[in-house]
């Protein structure tokens, strides 16, 4: 027999939780706000996130999490909160994540004390993140370069 859920909303925050997180939770469609911050998680962040078009917020701060931020992040048009800050995430930046301040809703991105590489831009062809309300790149065990025009 196979449940739909119909859950919004899931705070698994600060829960002692450790282990790999699930790429099952792409599963629940409607989940608007998935906060799994401050727990003991590792290895990669599940692509599979990406279906989670619905989302609004996306916390996975302070965790043990490896690996690249994955592409399909581009897909969360709703996406208003994006904070990954504080892993061991490496790589690139994907510039489609960035292009969710100029197109879709992200307000907050905090990629802080990670060990991710990459290039901000300043402004694009279609917009300047200058209305871009908060914006928090690693300070430590990062190299980002801000382009100017």
């Amino acid at each position: 027999m196979i449940y739909h859920y119909h859950i919004g909303y899931s705070d698994l925050g600060n829960a002692g939780l450790s282990g790999a997180l699930s790429p099952d939770l792409a599963q629940l469609t409607n989940l608007q706000y998935l906060e799994v911050y401050e727990n003991n998680f590792t290895g990669e962040i599940p692509s599979e996130y990406g279906n989670l078009t619905s989302l609004i917020s996306l916390d996975l701060y302070n965790n043990q999490l490896s690996g690249s931020i994955p592409i399909s992040f581009a897909n969360l048009q709703s996406l208003r909160y994006l904070r990954l800050n504080s892993n061991a995430l490496s790589g690139d930046l994907p510039a489609e994540i960035l292009e969710l301040v100029l197109w879709g809703n992200l307000q907050v991105l905090n990629v802080s004390e990670n060990f991710l590489n990459g290039r901000v831009p300043s402004t694009s062809s279609r917009g300047s993140f200058n209305f871009f309300n908060f914006l928090i790149f690693p300070f430590s065990h990062t190299n980002f370069v801000d382009l100017k025009d």
